[in-house]
């Protein structure tokens, strides 16, 4: 069992699509975020992409958004 930190959304996506997609409405904050960073959205590019992976099969799904608080009106 591994933790991976995708450099890219779209090689995110790659591994996870499948797997979130199993339950859209919960996972759709994490794919909105995911597919916007590949059309290249401006707030989204600062968001890491993480998942655990076990044997090529993606168990949890995860992302960081630094940026975020800072776009947060006061």
């Amino acid at each position: 069992m591994q933790v991976i930190e995708y450099p890219t959304a779209a090689e995110f996506l790659d591994t996870t699509h499948t797997m979130l997609l199993e339950n859209e409405a919960a996972n759709e904050l994490i794919l909105s975020y995911a597919v916007s960073q590949t059309n290249g959205v401006e707030n989204t590019m600062s968001t890491t992409f993480y998942c655990v992976v076990d044997n090529d099969t993606p168990l949890l799904a995860t992302m960081y958004t630094p940026d975020i608080w800072h776009q947060l009106p006061a």
